[in-house]
């Protein structure tokens, strides 16, 4: 329910922006989703699986912390959003630094929201999480439909309501938190960054892939191609919201049977994970990915179609492309930050090759090929990463061993599990 807000903001886009304005809102789109994951990563990610050594209803009192010192990485990234604003677009400069504002804007405040979504989950206050994706989702459809009766500048609408949004439901979620109590553990802002800075270097250079091919597009063929490109995307994205809801529910399971090698349970998980989203994917394709008798979407989104079979070929990539979320998990939870780096990296350089080398042949086509491709290579390091994990079987990682037991980490390296470090009582 949380990425309904960007759907609802992807919808606007595509329904009251031209064709090459609609491109370049789909190059501020990707950059913002690429710098959202250096604060994410590089502090909140490590401080979500930090917290699974905390008793599960105490781990949203983490929040204060981490807030607190993933909030300026989260500022400091998103100073570089009006970059975008020197790569050549036909449309006007007025447009562009709409755009430019509110990217910038919500790439400050939607990681901070999904963090405490996310704690929220961990500490088994799903209920509150769902309530905050939902504020989020309903103040992002009020702020659209009244920017549509007032009739407010289009390039300022979507960004600004999802800012908005973040702001209202993220403050919600973190007053119901529990935070502000004594934390039951004290974050290190250098352990964190001593995972972090390899998942956030992974996370930037695989989600970097997607602003360099909308780039490589716009220049080989130009902006209206990739309109045509994120007007597909957004309709595929409901797939997205699936996966990425599944994985919100999912991901202390899936990190916990990690960290216990419970391979039993993990295959488990994985299993009703893939069966879900196979289900979904599928289900999607038939009720909108083609114009047909029962599918009303093309009298709404008729440029979500203009592009004969790119609407399914979408679905398919972003659906496949995103449960590889699942594996990186799993990577994170077993101190493998460095080999998801390389995976990363592996993504960013296959995808951009192969958008360079088909754009002017295939042309929106392109970033859906280059999808794919991308998404063969990550399972095939990832696949490699997770049989290396579970080869070794002589104990559980990091704070799952006895404390001060020597733990076999991956790789075959002698490591000592993380010592927690408790506030002092006055």
């Amino acid at each position: 329910m949380s990425s309904l807000g960007s759907f609802f903001m992807g919808l606007y886009a595509t329904r009251y922006l031209t064709d090459s304005a609609l491109g370049v809102y789909a190059l501020f789109y990707s950059c913002f989703i690429a710098l959202c994951i250096v604060p994410t990563n590089l502090v909140f990610t490590p401080a979500e699986v930090r917290s699974t050594d905390v008793v599960r209803p105490r781990r949203a009192e983490l929040l204060s912390q981490s807030l607190r010192l993933g909030g300026p990485p989260a500022f400091a990234t998103a100073l570089l959003v009006p970059l975008v604003l020197f790569i050549p677009a036909q449309v006007s400069l007025g447009t562009r630094i709409g755009f430019a504002v509110g990217a910038t804007a919500v790439t400050i405040m939607s990681p901070m929201q999904d963090h405490v979504r996310r704690m929220l989950h961990q500490s088994g206050q799903s209920w509150t999480s769902a309530q905050v994706s939902a504020i989020q989702a309903l103040t992002v459809l009020v702020t659209l439909l009244l920017a549509i009766v007032v009739h407010l500048p289009a390039a300022w609408v979507p960004f600004g309501a999802l800012t908005l949004a973040n702001v209202v439901s993220g403050t919600f979620g973190y007053a119901r938190s529990g935070a502000g109590r004594r934390a039951p553990l004290i974050l290190s802002l250098k352990e964190l960054l001593r995972s972090g800075r390899w998942l956030a270097l992974s996370g930037i250079v695989s989600t970097a892939g997607q602003f360099i091919n909308v780039a490589i597009l716009t220049a080989i063929v130009g902006s209206a191609a990739a309109g045509h490109v994120e007007a597909t995307r957004v309709l595929a994205q409901p797939v997205t919201v699936v996966v990425v809801g599944l994985l919100a529910v999912l991901n202390p399971e899936l990190m916990a049977a990690t960290r216990a090698r419970d391979v039993t349970k993990l295959i488990r998980y994985l299993g009703l994970f893939f069966a879900l989203v196979s289900a979904v994917l599928v289900a999607w394709i038939v009720v909108v990915g083609f114009k047909a008798p029962w599918n009303p979407v093309p009298h709404f989104l008729p440029r979500s179609y203009d592009v004969p079979k790119l609407l399914p070929a979408m679905i398919v990539s972003e659906g496949t492309g995103y449960t590889v979320l699942a594996f990186i998990t799993i990577a994170v939870a077993a101190g493998r930050e460095r080999a998801s780096t390389w995976a990363g990296l592996s993504l960013t350089v296959v995808s951009a090759l192969v958008t360079g080398a088909t754009a002017s042949s295939l042309g929106a086509f392109s970033l859906v090929w280059a999808g794919l491709a991308g998404v063969v290579v990550l399972y095939i390091v990832y696949l490699r990463i997770v049989r290396q994990i579970f080869r070794d079987v002589s104990g559980p990682i990091g704070a799952d061993a006895e404390p001060g037991a020597v733990v076999v980490s991956p790789g075959g390296r002698l490591r000592r599990p993380i010592e927690f470090q408790f506030p002092e009582v006055h």
